[in-house]
């Protein structure tokens, strides 16, 4: 396919979902608002996905594609601070800024997972939210962060357990399947990292790496520093 052609269609998704005619779609249907022939289903696939990287695009599971900004929705980076809440940071420069989170309203999400927000529209009688002062809900988790979290092992039934995280940005426990628990045992310093999938619990899935250090010695220090 021709550079030129992609350049085409790139234009045409792009005036479709800020036209009159958007509405959240699955491929096939975006294909036909394009005029994309069925040869061409796969490279509009691919442009899509492109978009779905700087967060102009996002498609969920059995729902179709959709365009965050059409939705009062935004993709970003959630950072979460010592006293629980966070703010979602936006793929791409928004003028608008980051969006609040409150605790209450961060569902399973960790600190460095890539979210979708869903963007509170202002009450009735108040003025249009300010620039500086967007909140909003965490709607879905869509990948999970890779860091490596530094915390505590607590043994629950059946042989699973969580990790309570020892650092201020990861104030929420991970969940620790029996397969996934490394031998570790409870009250254990360990490293762990972030799954993808459902929530177990209310809680994210993860994977114990290993155990840290006895609590008290230098090398315990540096771990969980570095």
């Amino acid at each position: 396919m021709s550079s030129k052609r992609c350049v085409e269609l790139l234009r045409a998704i792009r005036v479709w979902s800020h036209g009159p005619d958007y509405r959240h779609a699955s491929l096939c249907d975006i294909c036909a608002a394009i005029e994309a022939s069925e040869k061409e289903e796969s490279l509009v696939k691919e442009l899509l996905e492109q978009l779905e990287e700087t967060g102009e695009a996002i498609s969920l599971k059995g729902r179709g594609w959709f365009v965050p900004n059409r939705e009062g929705w935004l993709v970003g980076t959630l950072t979460l601070v010592r006293r629980g809440f966070g703010f979602v940071r936006p793929l791409v420069d928004d003028p608008a800024g980051d969006v609040f989170i409150p605790a209450r309203r961060l569902r399973d999400a960790h600190h460095g997972d890539r979210v979708l927000a869903g963007i509170q529209k202002p009450r009735r009688g108040e003025p249009a939210v300010a620039r500086e002062g967007r909140s909003g809900k965490i709607l879905e988790v869509i990948e999970r962060s890779p860091r490596v979290i530094p915390g505590i092992y607590r043994e629950s039934h059946g042989g699973a357990g969580v990790v309570e995280p020892l650092r201020h940005e990861s104030v929420r426990e991970v969940w620790i399947d029996p397969g996934h628990r490394a031998g570790v045992e409870d009250g254990d310093r360990v490293l762990a990292r972030l799954l993808q999938g459902s929530t177990i619990d209310g809680l994210p899935p993860g994977q114990v790496l290993c155990a840290l250090a006895p609590e008290g010695t230098w090398r315990a220090d540096l771990q969980v520093v570095c």
